[in-house]
This record gives structure tokens, C-alpha cells and sequence, in this order.
């Protein structure tokens, strides 16, 4: 079995990428909608980037090692008409929300290991009125990891990939709360911009009603 710890998949700078799930077990409905919520909540604009020689990347860094673009993900971007899905299969790969294991139904002679390694990432449009989770699969092949299908997917076909499938890796980011202060506590002061005012303000005030007592 091969699973990713969050000593493996941490970076050394601080900043926690994710973990795996300590069992790998599939999830149960309610885990399953908690983590299609928090994907939403965490979920950004997919950046644009447009296909280019200089912009196409051969391998992309993910969190639990490289992974190679297959030979024609390029190929089936630009005739499926789907260039603009470039910059979703980029960050799906470098930044994951979660990555699942799905074992093969048949057996594959050109994969090395029985099962494919699903990383799924959830955008949203521009306006903010839809959700989109992209999927990309990649397989073991002559030791190495390769995409070789990337695409959207339904959030119906998400919710029972996460019931079926061996979550492999979720990101930290899915874990915190929905709302959070970008501020840290300041001894004796306040998190919000305004009770800093407020409390400007109040020390002002005091030390108007001190000169007046002085001068009284």
C-alpha cells in the first residue's frame, strides 16, 4: 500500500499543504458533503493560461510527487476545443483538493499499479454563479506517475468517487473554518479594524478628560 502522511506531503517553508487519511477508507455520506461544501468554500477562479511551447508543462509538482503529462493531453485539449481548461488541469495538479485512489475495473497491461490516482480540484466561474470540479487521472507507468485524462466532472460523479474511492490525500485548507481572520491577536487590542478605532478613539478620549482635570 502506498499512503501519503503529512510528513511527506508538507512543505519545509510552514505552509501545510495536506494529509491523507491515516486508513484510506472511503467516506460516509455525511463526511462526503462536508467535504463538497468545504471545497466550494475554499474554491477560486481558474486562473487562464493559454497553451503555448513555453507555457505547456512537461511534469507538474504535486503534493505527493511529480506527475508527468501524458503524451497527447495536449493534443486532446486543443481538437476536444478545451484550451481554456489548461489553467484548471495546472492548479488541479499542483494544488489539489483531494486526490482519491480508484482501483481498475479490468487489468491494464501498460499500468504498472491496478488503480488510478484521481486529483480533484472545485473552481468557480468568474460571475460566481456555478461551481466547476475538475478531475485529472493519472497512472503508474515504466515508474512514473502520468496524466492521461483530465476533464470536468458532475458533482453527482464526485460525491460517489469519494464514497467508492481510497482518499489518498485531502488538503489542510479543507479543514478550517469557512470564515477566517487573515489578523493575529495584538495583546490588549482587538481583531477587527474597527475595535482598533474604537479603542484609538477611547484612549483619545481618556487622555482629553485627563488634561481637562489637569487644567481644572
Amino acid at each position: 500500500e502506498r499512503l501519503y502522511n503529512a510528513e511527506t506531503t508538507e512543505e519545509q517553508n510552514g505552509e501545510t499543504h495536506g494529509k491523507a487519511d491515516s486508513q484510506g477508507n472511503p467516506l460516509s455520506d455525511a463526511e462526503v458533503a462536508a467535504v463538497i461544501d468545504a471545497m466550494k468554500a475554499q474554491a477560486t477562479v481558474a486562473p487562464t493560461i493559454e497553451i503555448a511551447d513555453d507555457s505547456w508543462k512537461d511534469s507538474i509538482k504535486t503534493p505527493i510527487g511529480n506527475v508527468k503529462m501524458g503524451a497527447h493531453q495536449k493534443e486532446k485539449l486543443f481538437t476536444k476545443g478545451r484550451g481554456q481548461q489548461y489553467g484548471m488541469l495546472v492548479e488541479t495538479l499542483s494544488s489539489p483538493d483531494i486526490v482519491l485512489e480508484e482501483m481498475d475495473k479490468t487489468e491494464n497491461l501498460f499500468h504498472k499499479r491496478p488503480s488510478s490516482y484521481l486529483f480533484v480540484k472545485t473552481f468557480q466561474k468568474e460571475d460566481g454563479s456555478k461551481y466547476i470540479h475538475f478531475e485529472s487521472v493519472t497512472v503508474s507507468q515504466e515508474g512514473m506517475e502520468v496524466s492521461v485524462s483530465s476533464h470536468i466532472i458532475r458533482e453527482n460523479q464526485l460525491k460517489n468517487k469519494l464514497k467508492s474511492d481510497r482518499l489518498l490525500y485531502k488538503a489542510t485548507a479543507l479543514d478550517a473554518p469557512a470564515i477566517t481572520s487573515a489578523e493575529q491577536p495584538i495583546k490588549g487590542g482587538s481583531l477587527s479594524s474597527e475595535g482598533k478605532v474604537t479603542e484609538k478613539n477611547n484612549s483619545a478620549q481618556q487622555g482629553s478628560k485627563e488634561t481637562d482635570k489637569a487644567e481644572g
